[in-house]
């Protein structure tokens, strides 16, 4: 029994022990590492330098150098602390505190000009922003109105130029609203976008210059009703702000004239948005030019996005659109250099068009993908190559698949909008968009869709700048869709490199092809013209050496190796384009 009450005794003694001897060594481990410096205190050691060491531990037999950490934090004064002085509210705080106000780092916690705190009243806000983007491009491009000479058969081509484009965009965006946008939307807002441009274009010896002042935002929203208890909510904007229809805006992507209703349903699974808008004319530099008028050419658009409808993780989304074009001079008939002897060709026409589609963006395991299904329907007053009422059915389908190695993206992308065989059988099946803009295998660094290709006489481009497919709509009336037309097939492959935080590098090689060519025959004089439009293979760098978007330096090259599609519509040496593009942003 002695024996068995005695254990219990030792066994706590034992512990006992055990955790004084760990606590010794615990405090004797942390004490070491955040010893004070040796600049700041008297020296830990004993007067004769003996370093300290734990009972019935030997000494090292060599001096250890007392560990100093700068980086810990003062010790705290005895003096009393002040007495924290009242703020107007908790925007204030970080003043309160002794942060000043700086308003020239953007970043700054206080900083008023980016919605840091109220500028007027209790939660009324303002966020200013100004943008200087410098782009200096060397190209080679078809020339507006230069011909080459006829070929045997009296075909027609155009000539291609050396030239060298220089523009200047001082941009500006202040936004001015009222309420806590962190959990949901601003109570009311007013948004104004201008824009300064200057551009020049050297080419041989001839130069041609100008300025301009454009308006790419203008606009009011005014929050209707919250739905939920977590913020889904019914909101309108009314006047010229910026419209995406689809992930990539295959469809539409512009800053039109509109009348939108947005909102979000069942927790913002569900977004929505109902516009009316009215598109605005471009000028040389593809900027709003209001100077010019609204045409009479309306667009009802309407888009449902539905997150992990099939799959979590992908986002579907359905897209209605219909488009009414009325515009001035819809019946007046324009000849083309190369147009056959009575075949009219008509720059703009009266039309009624559908567009439905669906699209899907999102990731399936490590594959991820971004899809566009569209198909259109209407029918057109007169056609552009008849006189008649002419039938519009026309498909478009575009997918990009890629995954993720580590720092590399590979990508495979592959488009089809179909073209129109036959130019006078009053139907018309080439896809036409409307508007140009998306970002899709190499986007604005890709020649074929960075670049404007004209054709002689300058009644018609193949394509606009910055537009995704050839068209072939009237020269400087971007806004008239037209649905005569060639249409394209792409396969691309490209890889994306993300170097360092602050340098990404991507790779892309694009073969291209005409889906029909029987309007370009009949518009050129040309027979049997090859679907082979030819290969591109783009390089473009772009830099962030502070990693944020307030300064980015990009490099961009791009050259087309000409199929005999491209040779049998233009003469010269295979096109290129280079630009260097800087943004500084505030």
């Amino acid at each position: 029994m002695m024996r068995a009450r005695a254990a219990p005794a030792a066994i706590a003694a034992g512990c006992a022990a055990l955790l004084m001897s760990c606590a010794a060594t615990t405090v004797f481990a942390q004490t070491e590492p955040d010893s004070p410096c040796p600049s700041d205190r008297e020296s830990s050691d004993t007067p004769d330098n003996t370093p300290r060491r734990r009972p019935g531990v030997a000494p090292p037999t060599t001096p250890q150098t007392p560990v100093c950490n700068p980086a810990r934090m003062p010790a705290p004064s005895g003096a009393p602390l002040p007495e924290p002085a009242a703020v107007a509210d908790r925007w204030r705080l970080v003043e309160g505190l002794g942060r000043p106000v700086n308003l020239v780092n953007p970043y700054e916690a206080s900083n008023p000009l980016k919605g840091d705190r109220p500028t007027f009243g209790a939660d009324g806000f303002m966020n200013l922003s100004a943008t200087t983007n410098t782009l200096l491009e060397p190209r080679r491009i078809p020339s507006t109105g230069q011909a080459a000479p006829a070929l045997a058969s009296g075909a027609v081509r155009t000539l291609t130029r050396d030239e060298f484009f220089l523009s200047q965009t001082v941009a500006f965006d202040a936004v001015v609203y009222r309420g806590d946008t962190v959990f949901r939307p601003p109570d009311w807002q007013w948004r104004f976008s201008p824009a300064i441009n200057y551009s020049s274009t050297h080419a041989g010896s001839t130069d041609a210059s100008g300025g301009v002042f454009a308006i790419q935002g203008l606009s009011f929203e005014k929050h209707l009703r919250d739905v939920s208890s977590r913020y889904d909510f019914d909101s309108v904007r009314v006047g010229i702000q910026p419209l995406v229809s689809d992930f990539r805006g295959f469809l539409l992507s512009d800053q039109p004239l509109a009348l939108r209703l947005f909102g979000t349903r069942a927790d913002n699974v569900f977004q929505y948005n109902l516009a009316l808008l009215a598109r605005i004319p471009k000028d040389r530099v593809r900027l709003n030019d209001v100077s010019q008028g609204i045409p009479n050419n309306q667009i009802l658009l309407g888009n449902l996005y539905w997150q992990d409808l099939f799959k979590s993780g992908a986002t579907s989304e359905f897209i209605f659109a219909y488009n009414r074009s009325r515009a001035a001079d819809t019946r007046q008939l324009l000849a083309t250099d190369g147009t056959p002897a009575g075949s009219p060709v008509r720059a703009q026409h009266d039309y009624d068009v559908a567009y439905l589609g669906y699209s899907l963006d999102g990731h399936f395991g490590r594959l991820n993908t971004t899809a566009a299904v569209y198909g259109l329907a209407g029918h057109e007053r007169q056609g552009t190559f008849v006189d008649q009422s002419t039938q519009v059915r026309a498909l478009f389908a575009a997918d990009e698949l890629s995954m993720d190695f580590d720092w590399r993206r590979v990508r495979l992308s592959m488009l089809h909008a179909s073209g129109d065989g036959n130019p006078y059988d009053r139907r018309a099946q080439g896809f036409d968009t409307l508007t140009s803009g998306a970002i899709f295998a190499g986007s604005d660094s890709s020649f074929f869709f960075h670049q404007r290709l004209a054709l002689a006489g300058g009644t018609f481009d193949l394509k606009s700048r910055d537009g995704l497919l050839p068209s072939l709509r009237a020269a400087g009336n971007s806004g008239e869709s037209n649905f005569t037309n060639p249409g394209l097939n792409l396969v691309g492959l490209g890889l994306d490199l993300s170097l360092t935080p602050q340098l990404t590098v991507s790779l892309d090689a694009n073969q291209l092809w005409f889906d029909k060519t029987a309007v370009l025959e009949s518009l050129l004089n040309q027979p049997q013209i090859s679907r082979r439009l030819g290969a591109e293979v783009v390089v473009d760098a772009i830099w962030r050496p502070f990693a944020t978007q307030n300064l980015i330096l990009r490099l961009s090259a791009s050259q087309l190796a000409s199929g005999p599609g491209y040779r049998a519509v233009y003469a010269g040496s295979n096109p290129f384009s280079v630009f260097a593009l800087l943004t500084l942003t505030y």
